[in-house]
């Protein structure tokens, strides 16, 4: 990027990413509603949600590009 992104300074960014991206409330972090498996579950479905937001955002552009020339 040419910028410097933003990082956590007191949290652990990646426990804290279900409630980042508003799949989770804070409140269910300490409260026992999920589990280690629960945690893992959310990361995966959240990486293959990135990975086809990335793939139709490229699909879009190609198309788009195609059209241009």
């Amino acid at each position: 990027a040419d910028y410097n992104v933003a990082e956590t300074a007191n949290i652990n960014a990646v426990l804290f990413a279900p409630v980042m991206a508003h799949y989770w409330a804070q409140k269910e972090l300490k409260d026992g509603t999920y589990n280690y498996i629960d945690l893992l579950d959310i990361l995966e479905a959240m990486d293959v949600e990135s990975e086809n937001r990335w793939r139709d955002y490229e699909h879009e552009r190609r198309r788009h590009n195609e059209k241009i020339s």
